[in-house]
């Protein structure tokens, strides 16, 4: 593939864009390390002729893990192709592994499966994917995956800042607690605000109220099309947001300061769909530690961005507080 042309706002190197977002990944897919955190696969020996039938096989397969940078077959010694079929995670025994073989591509005539451990994430640069690819297993390289994205990333800067603006003012209204800001990118709304209530302990930090902010607004929606519906004129309710299945889905949050571990999480099973903050903090579970909106094996997965770019003054990070 031709090399990727870079738009000038975006330094893919840093992983920052317009020189304001810097963008937050998981510690171990950055590169910080050759060693890479590892999965499980289950793979087969077959003629080569059958490659086909195993391609097709393949496709039936419900795989949990991103196996993309994987190539699914690999030359052996004997003649024989080796393919990759699925994750420990698919088929925690090779009897399963073998019985859904059997049962799929009767034709493959597989006896045995094998396992190999292989690297869990995609390789950063074409040396590393040569490097695994000698060592693991044969790696397909089309350019850093992260790369192509960041260059994708597109903002209006200046309403990114006055929605850090608003939670900046959110907070020094407050005294200087942490505060959050929600909001929805399709109504361009703001559909929840909150401060910390450090009454609480940690549910009264800003993003769980939050969080219970969009919920407290949704109750009080269906309530009102409840009361409304049998009544002759009424007025309409509030519009219901797209895809209230989970809440706060796809939802943009801005935070003064980055989120607890607790919090984290929170936004994990809330589906937001990306999150900005302005003040790191030692206890935090999206930079400062985990990670938790970027790691793999969770079941939701969301954009994490520190904003370096000039802000309204926010409170310090406290070492002991969470936020």
């Amino acid at each position: 593939m031709g090399k990727l042309k870079v738009r000038p706002e975006i330094d893919v190197e840093r992983g920052v864009v317009y020189g304001v977002l810097q963008q937050i990944r998981w510690a171990e897919a950055t590169g910080a390390t050759r060693a890479p955190p590892m999965v499980g696969v289950w793979y087969i020996a077959i003629d080569p002729r059958m490659s086909g039938v195993v391609t097709s096989m393949v496709k039936l397969v419900e795989e949990p893990e991103e196996l993309g940078h994987l190539k699914r077959f690999s030359k052996g010694d004997d003649g024989k192709l080796r393919a990759v079929v699925g994750s420990h995670s698919v088929w925690p025994s090779a009897s399963e592994a073998l019985a859904f073989i059997q049962a799929q591509a009767p034709s493959l005539t597989v006896a045995e499966v094998y396992s190999v451990d292989v690297p869990r994430v995609a390789p950063y640069t074409k040396e590393i994917a040569l490097e695994w690819s000698a060592k693991y297993w044969p790696m397909s390289w089309k350019g850093n995956p992260n790369h192509q994205f960041l260059n994708s990333v597109v903002r209006d800067i200046d309403e990114e800042r006055r929605r850090l603006d608003a939670v900046c003012a959110l907070s020094s209204g407050a005294g200087g607690v942490a505060a959050t800001i929600m909001v929805d990118p399709k109504m361009g709304a703001e559909v929840a605000s909150a401060v910390t209530d450090e009454t609480k302990g940690p549910t009264g930090h800003s993003v769980m109220r939050a969080i219970a902010a969009v919920a407290d607004g949704e109750l009080a929606r269906r309530q009102q099309q409840s009361c409304q519906g049998g009544q002759e004129g009424a007025s309409e309710a509030a519009p219901a947001r797209e895809g209230l299945g989970y809440l706060c889905h796809n939802l943009i949050v801005y935070t003064t300061h980055e989120p607890c571990v607790m919090c984290s999480m929170a936004l994990v099973h809330s589906r937001v769909g990306r999150v900005t903050f302005i003040e790191p903090t030692p206890s935090g579970g999206l930079a400062s530690n985990y990670q938790l909106g970027d790691r793999p094996g969770l079941n939701w997965r969301f954009e994490i961005w520190h904003w370096v770019g000039e802000h309204p003054p926010v409170t310090p990070a406290d070492s002991e507080q969470d936020y």
